[in-house]
């Protein structure tokens, strides 16, 4: 059909349909020369069938969507576009209950040449995410959200719903010799992977249920048949593309190491060979790193004085022996790196006892984490605890909002969070706290009238956030200095300060509080 004969994409002849498998091998021959990668057109088409019938996917767990065009005069139908849909396990937790949920991952989304600019994608996309409020979730009363990675920024995929989240991710360089004096690691095999997903799975739930507050916090559920799908796909391409099994594939399917007694630490990875003709590199990715114990609970997104508070610690380097694993494995089947999305603090600090130069990537245009929420209220009261991090509004808005309330500047210091990227998350919290201190924004208004807001952000600048490393004296030395009035005045307000936490009533908005992770111990025991 004449591409200048279609139909606007506000034409109600324009349809939302399930394809049909050949509808389904037409769009895959369209996309191959975009998807394939390092495969063949027919690999591609193999593999994609031997996808389809993983136990992630099969029995109706992925669905390959197509906008159609369907002209009045019922000819044979039209399509324009497509994408897919891959029903996945969730957790949502709320007030510290945490329930199963049902949840989508939207992938392959893809135009041909021919039908682009005329707002096809757009208006699939706009149908899909309404249609998955109710798709294969009828038990469940609905999904709870669904999620997508865009590779081509944020504003289109905001448009149709799907909210752009932080995403980054640290950079490893594949190397053939282990670093320094790391804890040894054993190699997981595939056979190993169920009782770690289960293990794992009782970790999320068990972080979960600590969130309080009224924020919703979700998660994809970490199990194993995501994982056997990634790696049914890297066994694939590994083995069209060498001729037969690879003897690096040796290496296992990740590494595991003892923190301490009692105490495990394992990562999970797969391998991505991409087009040879693109400039992409090959990756091994770090699909799921999981570490048992408390002190990796707090899943604030990487700074540097997070960073801080963990080098040199049993987790820090148990991470770090993990990674260096996986550079050895990335240099033995020919990868030019390792990555791990949505790193923590304490994986930053592990990756600086490799390199000291690592650091956290922001991603602004590729692989963009986002979020369509169909819960109550909005997407911006959700944590979205991505692949290795959550992504969440920091309680230090809170501290700020409480502050700054009584004036009204509560308003005006929310927005120039917003445009730092949210205090603490991307780095500039602590940057912008010096700002505002300096021109008498903070500590000028409401309880900072008495030295409270100065003494709070003092301690939250000095000591790197509310996990303080210093001791208690050595804090409260910290406070007197910083504070215009006396010890017990200063004590006093914190006081009121924590009253106003316990109380849910600190800011204008919910706010996930930890009592594990949030309220440092040396506040706690003032007075």
């Amino acid at each position: 059909m004449d591409s200048a004969n279609l139909p606007q994409s506000d034409s109600p002849d324009l349809h939302l349909v399930v394809a049909t498998p050949e509808e389904n091998l037409a769009q895959q021959h369209a996309n191959s020369t975009e998807w394939r990668g390092a495969l063949s057109l027919e690999a591609y088409l193999r593999r994609e069938e031997h996808l389809v019938q993983q136990q992630l996917t099969k029995d109706g767990g992925l669905t390959a969507w197509m906008l159609a065009y369907q002209p009045s005069d019922g000819s044979k139908r039209q399509i324009l576009c497509g994408c897919e849909s891959i029903r996945k396990k969730a957790l949502l937790s709320r007030n510290g209950k945490v329930e199963d949920v049902v949840a989508h991952g939207v992938a392959s989304v893809f135009c041909p040449p021919k039908f682009r600019g005329k707002g096809y994608a757009g208006r699939m996309m706009s149908e899909v995410g309404k249609k998955l409020k109710d798709w294969q979730a009828e038990e469940k009363g609905g999904s709870a959200f669904s999620v997508l990675y865009s590779d081509i920024g944020k504003e289109f995929y905001a448009a149709r719903g799907w909210q752009p989240f932080p995403s980054s991710h640290i950079s490893l360089p594949a190397t053939d010799s282990r670093s320094g004096s790391l804890p040894q690691v054993r190699k997981l095999q595939s056979e190993d992977l169920a009782r770690l997903c289960e293990d794992d799975e009782k970790l999320l739930r068990h972080r979960l249920s600590n969130l309080a507050g009224e924020r919703a916090a979700v998660a994809l559920v970490p199990d194993v048949a995501t994982l056997h799908w990634h790696h049914a796909r890297e066994d694939f391409v590994s083995t069209e593309t060498h001729g037969g099994r690879p003897a690096f594939m040796d290496g296992g399917r990740g590494a595991l190491v003892q923190v301490k007694p009692g105490v495990r630490a394992w990562c999970v990875w797969t391998r991505v060979w991409t087009n040879p003709q693109e400039h992409a590199p090959n990756t091994l990715h770090i699909l799921r790193l999981a570490v048992e114990d408390e002190s990796y609970s707090d899943f604030s997104s990487a700074s540097d004085q997070g960073a801080q508070r963990f080098a040199g610690s049993d987790v820090a380097n148990a991470i770090a022996a993990l990674l260096s694993e996986a550079q050895i494995q990335a240099k033995a089947s020919g990868m030019h790196e390792v990555q791990i999305w949505n790193p923590t603090s304490a994986t930053l600090a592990a990756a600086r006892l490799i390199d000291s130069r690592a650091a956290v990537e922001e991603r602004e245009k590729e692989s963009i984490t986002s979020l369509q929420w169909y819960g109550p209220g909005s997407w911006k009261d959700v944590d979205w605890l991505a692949a290795e991090g959550v992504v969440r509004a920091n309680f230090v808005v809170a501290l700020i909002l409480h502050v700054a309330r009584e004036s009204g500047a509560g308003q005006v210091l929310f927005v120039l969070l917003m445009r730092q990227g949210v205090a603490g998350q991307s780095g500039a919290g602590q940057n912008l706290f010096v700002v505002l201190i300096r021109q008498g924004v903070v500590g000028q208004c409401g309880a900072g009238q008495s030295g409270a807001g100065q003494v709070l952000f003092v301690v939250l600048i000095r000591q790197g956030g509310w996990r303080p490393t210093a001791s208690d004296a050595v804090q409260e030395t910290l406070l007197c200095r910083a504070s215009s009035a006396n010890a017990e005045d200063t004590k006093s307000h914190q006081r009121h300060f924590l009253a106003c936490v316990e109380e849910r009533k600190v800011g204008y908005f919910p706010v996930s509080i930890s009592p594990t992770t949030v309220v440092p111990a040396g506040l706690m025991s003032v007075g």
